[in-house]
């Protein structure tokens, strides 16, 4: 058990319940039709409110890095911090907001990649349990219970927190 955020707690008080999804989370990701805004070939998805906290700028950065040049699809809610999130017509940006969840669910299901880049301490890391749920290779950053959802080289792969170039170079691995 790690007990990192636990200074000075005896580890054998420490009882990890580890996070699940209900297994029929994934049924839409598989029946539902792909949705019409998605690209026709291997995309990049993010999941989440739009917004720095959770790494957009970051992500956007490290997508002008890659060296594959694919479409990044972001899902989630506006915030007063969202930026505009332009892409080029080499490197296009799709944003959607309002998605259901079961079509959120087929993007991830349809993705090449789903990357978490967080810059804050995520307590769970909900869409990275949902993406590998899904059958999706993950990038996540390696801040709050992420690196505890995916394990690095072996569930997905994890980087350091606000580094673009590593982070551009493990979705560049798995894509």
């Amino acid at each position: 058990v790690q007990t990192r955020c636990l200074p000075g707690v005896d580890p054998v008080r420490i009882c990890a319940i580890p996070s699940f999804i209900d297994d029929a989370v994934c049924e839409p990701s598989y029946r539902a039709p792909r949705p019409s805004y998605l690209p026709s070939g291997p995309f990049i998805a993010f999941v989440g409110a739009l917004g720095e906290h959770k790494g957009v700028g970051l992500l956007l950065e490290a997508h002008r890095r890659m060296r594959l040049a694919i479409p990044l699809v972001l899902l989630g809610s506006l915030r007063a911090d969202s930026g505009a999130y332009l892409g080029t017509s080499e490197r296009p940006v799709i944003v959607r907001t309002g998605v259901p969840h079961s079509e959120i669910m087929a993007c991830l299901h349809a993705a090449a990649a789903a990357v978490a880049p967080s810059r804050w301490q995520e307590p769970l890391g909900l869409v990275a349990v949902e993406a590998m749920a899904a059958g999706t290779p993950v990038v996540v950053t390696d801040v709050g219970a992420l690196p505890e959802v995916v394990v690095h080289e072996e569930t997905g792969l994890v980087v350091p927190p606000n580094d673009p170039t590593a982070l551009a170079a493990a979705i560049d691995a798995i894509v």
